[in-house]
């Protein structure tokens, strides 16, 4: 018996949530969590919700309006994919959770689909991406480009699985065939100047020199 959509993001959002409270707050479950990201997540300066909220929702606008004329054999550019994933390289694991939830909760406004479901995705996203952030790889263009071309089939999956646990109808083999792996390539591409823009604004909080 398939789950209930409400159920679904209540479990998923709560375990989420843990994560985020365990590596923000004090005592010796953070302690732990620190020494086990070690050399992954830095104490930089997090630029505030009041530059951050507007820029994903901007990208979540463009998405919503602009990535569907920019269609080539059947893939459209995941712009709020692109950039919760380099944001995620850049910073790491926190900042990069915190960009999915926010970004994901603008694109599902400016859709109109299930509400919360793409935060759920880009949360997930954002974490595993993160896992990648170091001061020695960030600064290489190969990682988000790699990291782009892993996460948008995973987020094409999740996206799905949610999709048909909440009782949906999904066609699994046109979307993962015909449409992600295109998308796939697109966004392999499309990630370095994204990529490229977004390390301007972590230059400004936090200068990494990029090696091409």
């Amino acid at each position: 018996m398939r789950a209930t959509w409400p159920a679904v993001q209540a479990g998923a959002f709560q375990f989420f949530g843990n994560v985020i409270w365990i590596l923000r707050s004090g005592g010796p479950a953070a302690d732990l969590a620190i020494r086990c990201e070690q050399g992954l997540f830095s104490r930089r300066f997090v630029i505030t919700p009041y530059l951050y909220v507007p820029l994903l929702a901007v990208v979540a606008l463009l998405q919503a309006t602009v990535a569907p004329h920019l269609v080539i054999l059947g893939a459209r550019p995941d712009l709020m994919l692109l950039t919760v994933v380099s944001w995620s390289v850049l910073r790491g694991v926190r900042e990069g959770v915190v960009w999915g939830f926010v970004g994901g909760l603008c694109l599902d406004l400016f859709s109109g689909g299930a509400f919360g479901l793409s935060a759920l995705v880009l949360m997930a996203v954002g974490f595993f991406s993160g896992l990648g952030e170091t001061a020695i790889t960030r600064g290489r263009i190969a990682l988000p480009v790699m990291a782009a071309l892993v996460a948008t089939p995973v987020h094409g999956f999740l996206y799905l699985a949610l999709l048909y646990i909440a009782g949906y109808t999904v066609f699994w083999f046109d979307t993962l065939l015909r449409v992600m792996l295109p998308t796939m390539i697109f966004n392999g591409l499309l990630i370095i100047p994204v990529y490229t823009l977004l390390r301007w604004l972590h230059w400004r909080t936090g200068r990494e020199e990029l090696e091409w």
